[in-house]
């Protein structure tokens, strides 16, 4: 058994039980890809990303809105995709957290 413990926004210390608080050293994970965790949430846990953000790493406090032009209508995704109509251009390196 353990009890989570939240010490920053995006990471969890896990304390583990042995019938009491063991002499064991906490350990940090980081909320998922696609996942975040705020500091002011009440849900336990990492929450997946709402429809239209995104996670591309781990340990974020908040998900990422979907650059203009694209768009998400799936949780707990790691990237958006170009809107109807849009593409993205080799050329441009702006365009972070999108894909065909």
């Amino acid at each position: 058994h353990g009890l989570e413990v939240e010490v920053s926004s995006g990471y969890w210390w896990s304390l583990y039980l042995k019938g009491e608080l063991a002499n064991q050293p906490m350990r940090c994970s980081a909320c998922s890809a696609g996942t975040y965790r705020s500091a002011d949430m009440d849900a336990e846990g990492c929450v997946v990303c709402p429809a239209n953000t995104y996670g591309d790493v781990t340990g974020l406090a908040t998900c990422l809105a979907c650059p203009t032009a694209s768009s998400q209508l799936d949780l707990g995704q790691t990237s958006c995709q170009c809107d109807i109509g849009f593409y993205i251009d080799p050329a441009d390196n702006t365009s972070s957290g999108t894909r065909l």
